[in-house]
């Protein structure tokens, strides 16, 4: 991950506020602004950049313009995969499941390739992309690539990662980390 300090505007020194379930605020149908022939690729987002404040730093510099990214993303479930939470981390792996196993998650259509290249660089090497097919809330299936776990299994617990445990007791924490950085 490859990121510098940056001045901080006043303006940008908000923290984030948005009260309702994040999870609540995403599409059934993709953003009209995506045109299929040009826009990057799909990520499937089944962790902590499910949190629009966080994504909205990672791609856009600050976690102000959640709204953003919530225009950007469609409920989806992968089926086939497994999540776990990872030991002694405030973040989750997918790995290969059996075919009752299922993701819940979204699709998010990045605006461009460096929000695509800024979510490579922060999910690192302790990830790989794989190309999936993800069923959205209206029963379409869509293409996409998600990061899957790319270290042993050892390193992971048996237990499902929550979501909501970690906006309610670690997001803040992410925020005020990051905050005053960026991808270069």
């Amino acid at each position: 991950m490859i990121m510098q300090t940056r001045t901080q505007d006043p303006q940008d020194n908000k923290k984030y506020s948005h009260t309702s379930n994040d999870l609540e605020n995403v599409l059934d149908v993709p953003p009209s602004t995506c045109q299929p022939e040009t826009m990057p690729q799909r990520l499937f987002l089944y962790g902590t950049l499910m949190a629009s404040p966080l994504l909205a730093w990672l791609t856009t510099g600050t976690s102000s313009n959640w709204k953003l990214v919530e225009e950007r993303r469609v409920r989806g479930v992968l089926h086939g995969y497994s999540r776990r939470a990872v030991l002694n981390a405030y973040y989750p792996a997918i790995i290969k499941g059996d075919e009752n196993d299922k993701v819940e998650g979204f699709i998010f259509y990045p605006r461009n390739d460096d929000d695509r290249r800024h979510m490579d660089d922060f999910e690192g090497d302790l990830y790989r992309k794989e190309k999936v097919t993800v069923v959205t809330t209206n029963g379409v299936e869509v293409e996409a690539y998600v990061y899957v776990w790319n270290k042993g299994l050892e390193d992971l617990a048996e237990t499902d990662w929550s979501y909501e445990e970690f906006e309610s007791t670690r997001l803040q924490d992410c925020l005020d980390l990051y905050d005053g950085m960026e991808f270069i």
